[in-house]
């Protein structure tokens, strides 16, 4: 294999910045983890809830076995289903469960932060949708949660939106009780 490395006029610290490139690591790269969290949550946002475990349950041996992670072919993506008035709180609960579940099984932090989001999210949805609190978490935590999340860059603008209604909604209740 010939040399040609002197065809680019490379001088011996260009080629060595050239190699180190190579071998950084993916965040060395220069890729921005907040981008990272931005396109994980935008790739949950489009996805689908999984199939329930019950349903699973029900398939037959051999099919169970091919589809430890099925999911739901019909429906909504989660993303439409956190914003839409319509959605079933018992759909917003699954959301949260799903969340959670995911969040403790993440493979690195930026995954678990985004599935934490979806999780609040899911909480955000049913206070803004429902009148209704899905959690134990007194309604000035979750003020602060929603508060922290709009004012992240890597949230995506329709999410703080929500988010936004949310706190809003949670500010009145704590002035409602405090009068």
């Amino acid at each position: 294999m010939e040399n040609k490395s002197s065809e680019y006029d490379l001088t011996e610290g260009q080629k060595s910045r050239l190699f180190g490139l190579g071998l950084a690591k993916p965040q060395d790269k220069g890729i921005d983890m907040d981008e990272q969290k931005t396109d994980m949550l935008y790739d949950i946002l489009c996805s689908r809830l999984p199939v329930e475990s019950s349903v699973v349950d029900s398939l037959p041996g051999a099919v169970k076995d091919l589809c430890p992670s099925l999911n739901s072919i019909a429906g909504e993506t989660i993303g439409d289903l956190l914003q839409n008035p319509r959605t079933e709180m018992s759909t917003l609960k699954r959301i949260k469960r799903y969340a959670k579940e995911s969040g403790t099984s993440a493979e690195s932090e930026a995954q678990s932060e985004v599935y934490l989001l979806i999780y609040n999210a899911a909480i955000a949805s049913a206070l803004t949708f429902h009148g209704k609190k899905i959690t134990q978490h007194p309604y000035e935590d979750l003020q602060g949660f929603f508060l922290s999340y709009i004012q992240e860059i890597w949230v995506l603008e329709d999410i703080k939106d929500l988010f936004h209604k949310a706190q809003m909604h949670c500010k009145r209740i704590i002035e409602s009780d405090s009068a």
